[in-house]
């Protein structure tokens, strides 16, 4: 192969008489005279002989051709991406393509969907089946229905983290707490996102947007978290995982955000249960026809 050189004359009449800016060409551009611009590189050619001498070009059009494709790449990449998802969620559902995520484990439907009937029988005793799908939210976010304690209610007792060793007495507990923050709540007028965050933070929390509005707002959980960390620094601290959390060390200020991420996933996993349960009795009714 002959090694060709071009001038920087001669590069910025080749990008400008070839050149088309479109996603189809940036990760391999073509010109009809031998030249090739691959990876923001220029390759002069011989279509007779393989292999490419690599010609660097300082000019400042090639410059603007560098900037221009890593541009139109990453735009191409990111539309790629999200069609991928978008693809796999009608697919595979939302379940799984969640759990494939960075910082998402793997639901276990079964093991939260067994809890069910108990967590709408206790909230049934407090009048709040309905809301069932959010205590399972609040599960899911708690503990993903694992463990002796899946509703995190040790604390909300008055005792120690993880303490309680029994998960019916958990969900008792949990549904407990979260009727009377729902109960107290209501008296203050608060909105539904505040009664999620109390389940976090506690009644204080309700008092608090009580004063403010009555609508939680994640700047208000913020001030709240530090309101209690300066009153008692020695007691909530973030400790050596958490430090990113400063100087909001008392409870999580994203708890509602992240209950409703959860009360989504529950409700299309309680959809599908539905869906199937009916898929099998439509199927048990035509076979006894």
């Amino acid at each position: 192969m002959t090694n060709q050189f071009v001038s920087n004359k001669m590069m910025t009449f080749i990008l400008r008489t070839y050149y088309i800016p479109k996603i189809s060409q940036n990760l391999f551009i073509y010109f009809p005279n031998r030249y090739i611009i691959y990876n923001g590189q220029l390759f002069v050619t011989d279509r007779k002989k393989a292999g490419c001498k690599v010609v660097f070009i300082s000019s400042k059009k090639h410059k603007n051709y560098k900037v221009r494709k890593g541009r139109y790449v990453l735009q191409s990449l990111i539309f790629l991406f999200a069609v991928c998802i978008v693809f796999m969620w009608s697919l595979i559902g939302p379940n799984r393509i969640l759990s494939l995520l960075p910082g998402h484990e793997p639901v276990s439907q079964n093991q939260l969907l067994k809890y069910e009937p108990t967590i709408s029988q206790e909230l049934n005793s407090y009048g709040l089946k309905s809301y069932t799908p959010l205590l399972l939210a609040i599960m899911l976010q708690e503990s993903k229905g694992e463990g002796s304690d899946p509703m995190q209610a040790s604390e909300s007792a008055g005792l120690k983290r993880n303490q309680i060793k029994n998960p019916e007495t958990s969900i008792k507990q949990g549904v407990y707490h979260f009727s009377e923050m729902y109960k107290f709540g209501k008296q203050k007028h608060v909105d539904l996102d505040t009664i999620i965050q109390s389940y976090n933070m506690g009644p204080g929390y309700i008092s608090y947007v009580a004063e403010r509005g009555q609508e939680h707002k994640e700047t208000l959980a913020k001030s709240y978290s530090k309101m209690k960390v300066e009153k008692s620094p020695n007691t909530y601290t973030c400790g050596i995982r958490d430090t990113f959390r400063e100087p909001y060390c008392y409870g999580d200020f994203t708890y509602a955000e992240k209950v409703n991420k959860q009360l989504a996933l529950v409700q299309t996993i309680l959809k599908d249960k539905d869906s199937t349960k009916n898929d099998s009795k439509a199927k048990t009714s035509f076979v006894s026809k």
